[in-house]
């Protein structure tokens, strides 16, 4: 499995391929190829379903399965492997004439592929594909975020003055803030987190050089992490 790869269980297992439905046992000494993500139907391989419904996403590095061998009269193994690699290193299914046999592995992806497994048998078989999970790459959380509202607030004449902006809604912090005027004569003194409030919110700092009161704005951008 791909390093920082985490492992999610499907809500149920998800049939990829059954050779009896579509009455084709893999002949012996053969090769074939199973298609996981990105199918909309798994019925040209005898599977039920389709990945979306399945819930397997094509960014998949992995999958564990559960393999299902059905011999058609004939002991031997069977190989499942990514697509395109050697099968001689593939996951090993041994099995004898007489009876099925279920093994569970862990097989990597071949991604950006539209077949991402391979399957081979050295002597002719049936056999049955279900997803029962996969791995996946953890992924950088993308962030949720929202403004407050935006706050009024007077400066009295020729005064230098800051003033907090509106709090976050639980559960998001302060990112940065955002500071504006339209009044001509009333500057900007700078922003930024005000380290003694309690709910660590932003400020902007004012200069009105003006000889009467004058209304100057602010607010938040806020975010989180999703699920966190």
């Amino acid at each position: 499995m791909a390093q920082g790869s985490e492992y999610v269980p499907l809500s149920a297992r998800c049939r990829v391929a059954d050779s009896r439905q579509i009455s084709s046992p893999i002949p012996a000494g053969a090769t074939r190829q199973l298609d996981v993500t990105g199918n909309a139907s798994y019925a040209p391989q005898g599977g039920s379903g389709n990945s979306t419904g399945c819930g397997i996403p094509d960014y998949a590095t992995a999958f564990a399965v559960s393999l299902t061998v059905l011999p058609t009269g004939f002991g031997g193994f069977f190989k499942i492997f990514p697509n395109g690699g050697a099968w001689q290193d593939g996951n090993t299914i041994n099995f004898t004439a007489s009876g099925g046999i279920t093994n569970d592995v862990m097989v990597a992806s071949k991604q950006a592929s539209v077949n991402e497994l391979d399957i081979y048998s050295n002597v002719s078989t049936h056999y049955v594909v279900d997803i029962v999970g996969y791995f996946a790459r953890q992924a950088a959380s993308v962030l949720d975020c929202t403004n407050t509202t935006v706050s009024n607030f007077t400066i009295g004449a020729n005064t230098t003055n800051f003033y907090n902006n509106p709090s976050c809604p639980a559960g998001y912090n302060a990112v940065t803030p955002y500071c504006w005027t339209a009044v001509a004569g009333v500057f900007s003194q700078g922003s930024g987190f005000n380290a003694n409030n309690p709910a660590n919110t932003t400020f902007c700092a004012w200069q009105n050089t003006t000889g009467g009161n004058q209304t100057v704005f602010g607010g938040n951008v806020c975010c989180r992490v999703p699920g966190r």
